[in-house]
């Protein structure tokens, strides 16, 4: 078995791990009393398990196949990287994350149209930071 079958069975996993968790959780929630308010658990319902499951698979695919196109990206296999990416571009709506990947991806590439649009979809969601693809320096507390 190579490194990339590796890979994808370990995001597989870890996206079933991830949707098995969300979907064992319970309900937190405010109830109102005679008393007053206060917090009741509670298994959720069908409704509320099904769509916490469908957030979370989808969040894990594009995780899952952005971290794939990584791997690629970084053996060199551009093809494959561009694959993937564009796998977690359909999956919803762009994150800072799969917005810097294709900016990674169109530097590697030499794809202009790639990195204009990029840069622009960021622009727009971040239009006050300096260079949004680098994590700003966390501070330690007093």
């Amino acid at each position: 078995m190579n490194a990339a079958s590796h890979s994808r069975r370990g995001f597989a996993l870890l996206a079933a791990g991830l949707v098995l968790a969300a979907l064992l959780r319970v309900s937190v929630g405010p109830v109102a009393t005679e008393e007053g308010t206060t917090l009741s658990l509670a298994r959720p319902s069908a409704d509320v398990l099904s769509l916490r499951a469908t957030s979370v698979a989808s969040a894990a695919a594009v995780g899952a196949a952005l971290g794939l196109a990584e791997i690629a990206l970084a053996a060199g296999d551009l093809p494959t990287a561009a694959r993937y990416f564009a796998g977690a571009r359909e999956q919803g709506a762009p994150t800072r994350e799969t917005l810097c990947f294709g900016q990674r991806l169109a530097a590697r590439t030499g794809d202009t149209d790639l990195a204009a649009s990029q840069a622009l979809a960021l622009r727009s969601l971040y239009p006050n930071a300096a260079d949004p693809c680098v994590e700003p320096a966390r501070t330690q507390g007093p």
